[in-house]
């Protein structure tokens, strides 16, 4: 359902090129779950935002359906994120207007980057 194909992100810092990402490879089968798991800085989260549709990579090709999801602009994309994908995020990403439960369930704009779906 979510495949990932050579995915690379890199960084520039002022003094040069920095690789977080190399050909990073990934099939993830519906209803799978995945953990991904390495050291502070080894580039976890920046696949996760690449896999989520919060970040785009330097290259390579991002699945979904069949589809490369990472040709889509930024409004489709932003439908998607908010229909298709969910995130739990460590940081509390919450409104404070709003419960627990409606903080859980209520998909959020693309603004605040996060998204309640299936």
């Amino acid at each position: 359902m979510l495949e990932a194909r050579n995915i690379a992100k890199s960084f520039s810092d002022g003094r040069g090129r920095i690789d977080v990402l190399r050909d990073a490879v990934l099939e993830l089968a519906e209803d799978e779950i995945l953990v991904i798991k390495g050291r502070s800085g080894s580039g976890k989260s920046t696949l996760l935002h690449i896999l989520g549709l919060l970040d785009t990579p330097t290259s390579g090709e991002l699945l979904y359906g069949g589809q490369d999801i990472l040709r889509l602009g930024p409004a489709a994309r932003a439908r998607l994120r908010n229909a298709e994908f969910g995130f739990v995020f460590q940081q509390y990403h919450l409104l404070p207007e709003f419960t627990a439960l409606e903080n859980a369930s209520s998909p959020r704009s693309s603004r605040t980057g996060l998204a309640a779906g299936t």
